[in-house]
């Protein structure tokens, strides 16, 4: 029998057993410590605590990300903007790109997100069990994204979504390949767009990116990222979701019976479900951090995760509640200057996925004996959910 692995000192944010020991681990790392601690590679700490991170992360000259978002980061990947890049280019970049992710211009985008939902279950049509990750959880974002904000045709969507999966969740050797490749096709349409009539779009405000030290590369790789996280992120949630309901149905039925829940209920699994625990720093000075005495040039992982269940801000925080009240203050879009700028889209997203599947299945269960299992790294996927369709 193997032995139990100490996540205090032992913590491996690339191991699936962690994702698969995720409930267990960080509620006991709750009770132990405020910062865990992995010698894996160049080794880093990481922040467990809401109060920790919330100061670290609005303190970006003393906890830069422009050094990269994970630790032992492969020099041949592509340099993702603006999530590695601190102020004055992450300022130029937000402020650009904002405009065209703010909760305005998103709601606009409901009733294409809607059609999206019910153009993937209509596919279902006849069958009785799907893997709803592929086909759903992780299609309908990619379909939101890449088709409804950035315009692009459907045949790049599963493309990108195959290639960012081996870029930030594959074996470590081929992550950078996997990027690149994903970078070139981007690269490809960027290329294209810039030839054709402005539509006024976010692929517009790339083009018209114009500071220093902002290139063609620079542009590109900007892109890369608004699609890494626009396609690689909610799938997980949404699926999460799915699973969760689909082995509890009692809340299922209370979900479908009181669809006002709906807006509660995804910040909740927002919260429980999050799909970017794991985001990075370096120390650019001496700092203490939850009792910790870090060393310039320090490496530490944020956990979202492990915050959005701090027993400190939360009741019950190892238990689904999809009455919570509001507001949530989960950190699964993380805080400070580098917050996700798609966090409205994904709520978005996520409200209509699990409206639309439950309107269409009110009924459903995971075949006999499933196990789910997992990928972790920055981010967190289920690899599959074979759900039985009534």
């Amino acid at each position: 029998m193997a032995e139990k692995r100490n996540y205090e000192v032992d913590y491996d944010m690339n191991s699936p057993q962690l994702a698969e020991e995720w409930d267990e681990v960080i509620a006991d790392l709750h009770q132990r410590c405020p910062m865990a601690r992995s010698e894996v590679g160049e080794g880093y700490w990481v922040a467990l605590k809401q109060e920790d991170i919330k100061a670290a992360t609005q303190d970006w000259e003393t906890f830069s990300s422009a050094t990269g978002f994970m630790p032992d980061r492969p020099a041949e990947m592509p340099w993702l903007w603006p999530v590695e890049s601190d102020p004055p280019v992450h300022t130029h970049l937000r402020s650009a790109l904002n405009q065209y992710l703010s909760p305005g211009v998103v709601r606009t985008y409901k009733n294409a997100v809607h059609q999206h939902g019910l153009d993937l279950l209509a596919e279902f049509e006849g069958e009785e069990v799907v893997d709803v990750v592929a086909r759903f959880g992780n299609a309908l974002p990619g379909r939101s994204f890449c088709v409804t904000v950035a315009g692009m045709g459907t045949d790049d969507i599963v493309y990108l979504q195959k290639k960012f999966e081996v870029g930030i969740l594959g074996p470590l050797e081929k992550r950078a390949q996997a990027m690149q490749d994903a970078n070139q096709r981007l690269d490809e349409y960027l290329r294209r767009r810039e030839g054709e009539p402005p539509r006024g779009d976010i692929i517009d405000a790339l083009l018209a990116l114009d500071f220093e030290g902002c290139g063609w590369e620079q542009k590109v790789n900007t892109l890369t990222t608004l699609t890494l996280g626009g396609i690689g992120t909610t799938g997980y949630v949404i699926a999460a979701s799915l699973h969760w309901l689909a082995e509890n149905p009692e809340q299922r039925k209370r979900l479908v019976s009181e669809p006002d829940l709906m807006p509660t209920a995804v910040e909740e699994f927002l919260r429980f479900f999050a799909a970017s625990p794991h985001d990075g720093r370096r120390a650019t000075c001496p700092v203490t951090m939850g009792g910790v005495d870090l060393e310039a040039g320090d490496y530490v992982i944020m956990n979202y995760g492990a915050a959005s269940r701090d027993p400190e801000v939360f009741e019950r925080p190892d238990e689904v509640d999809i009455t919570r009240a509001l507001p949530n203050r989960h950190m699964s879009f993380g805080y400070g200057i580098h917050r996700c700028i798609g966090s409205h889209l994904a709520r978005l997203e996520v409200n209509e996925a699990l409206s639309t599947f439950l309107a269409r299945y009110p009924d459903f269960r995971t075949t006999d004996g499933f196990v789910p299992s997992y990928q972790i790294n920055n981010t967190v996927m289920m690899e599959s959910l074979p759900l039985v369709l009534s």
